[in-house]
């Protein structure tokens, strides 16, 4: 009997996918092995909150872009700055 349960626990920590059925999926049909999946309406504050997250993702990317343009701009300057003041020090 332990033997049985030990393989069980087992079996269940290395796949425990097999063990146990999708919660969000339902049978179709008695011979049908395949499922579909049982989307609930979101609730009213969902409806509102979703696009101002995705409006607020959007602009935030923009904004990293922005940065990114910018940061290049700033590195070559830096680069031209420190080449043109080597050549400074080595005409003097």
């Amino acid at each position: 009997m332990e033997a049985s349960s030990s393989l069980s626990a087992s079996l269940r920590r290395r796949a425990p996918r097999m063990c146990y059925r999708p919660s969000l999926a339902k049978p179709v049909g008695r011979k049908c092995k395949s499922f579909q999946w049982v989307d609930e309406e979101i609730c009213p504050r969902g409806k509102v909150l979703i696009p101002e997250q995705r409006q607020t993702i959007l602009r935030l990317e923009a904004e990293v872009s922005t940065c990114k343009k910018r940061e290049k701009c700033l590195i070559v300057s830096l680069i031209l700055a420190l080449v043109m003041c080597g050549i400074c020090l080595c005409v003097i």
